[in-house]
C-alpha cells in the first residue's frame, strides 16, 4: 500500500508574524509581564492569608473562579466547618440544618 497524503495547514497570524519576523516593541512585553505577575500574586496573597482564615470554616479552592472560598452548606447556604453528608443526593448539611 503506497498511498501518498499531503495535508495544507493555514498559518495562523502568530505564526505569519514570526515568520515575517514581526514582534512588538519591548515595552509591550514587559507591560504583559508584569500583568501577569500581578495575576500569580493575587494568587498567591489568598494562599498566604489562608491559615489567618481558618477559624471556624473550611476553606476550599473553587478552580472555575480561582478563589478560595467556604464550604457552605448546600441546604441553608451558610459557611460550615462540620458538616454530615445526605445518604439519598451527597449534599454537604450543616449539623443547624440536619433533619
Amino acid at each position: 500500500m503506497n498511498n501518498t497524503y499531503n495535508f495544507t495547514f493555514q498559518n495562523s497570524p502568530a505564526m505569519t508574524a514570526l515568520k515575517q519576523r514581526q514582534h512588538d516593541d519591548i515595552k509591550y512585553y514587559n507591560a504583559r509581564n508584569e500583568l501577569f505577575k500581578l495575576s500569580l500574586m493575587a494568587d498567591y496573597d489568598q494562599l498566604v492569608c489562608l491559615p489567618s482564615l481558618t477559624t471556624d470554616v473550611t476553606l476550599v479552592w473553587n478552580p472555575f473562579t480561582k478563589i478560595i472560598e467556604p464550604l457552605r452548606c448546600e441546604v441553608s447556604g451558610e459557611p460550615i466547618y462540620e458538616f454530615y453528608l445526605d445518604d439519598k443526593e451527597a449534599k454537604i448539611i450543616s449539623p443547624s440544618a440536619w433533619k
